[in-house]
């Protein structure tokens, strides 16, 4: 996240592999990233301090390729790439 304020950037340093896509909710309060690797996990963090709000992880068995967030409800949906899905809840607050 970059802070046009400071010109500074941040960043969130949660994942051990790459990142492989990326759902922001519709409040712009917080991001959803997923990864690739033999545990791949998803990390929700803050938009504004890049902090670390969930880890959703142990679900996957192989690269996460698709993350959103419902408009309406608290959940983020994740597809991995062997067409499973899993749908996770968590409050951006």
């Amino acid at each position: 996240a970059y802070s046009f304020d400071r010109h500074a950037q941040q960043f969130n340093m949660e994942h051990t592999d790459d990142i492989t896509c990326l759902a922001m909710h519709p409040r712009k309060d917080c991001v959803a990233t997923g990864e690739r690797g033999e545990k791949p996990k998803i990390v929700i963090w803050d938009t504004e301090t890049c902090r670390t709000k969930a880890v959703l992880q142990g679900f996957h068995l192989s690269f996460i390729s698709l993350l959103a967030f419902s408009q309406r409800i608290q959940t983020v949906l994740a597809v991995m790439t062997v067409h499973s899905e899993l749908k996770a809840n968590h409050s951006c607050e």
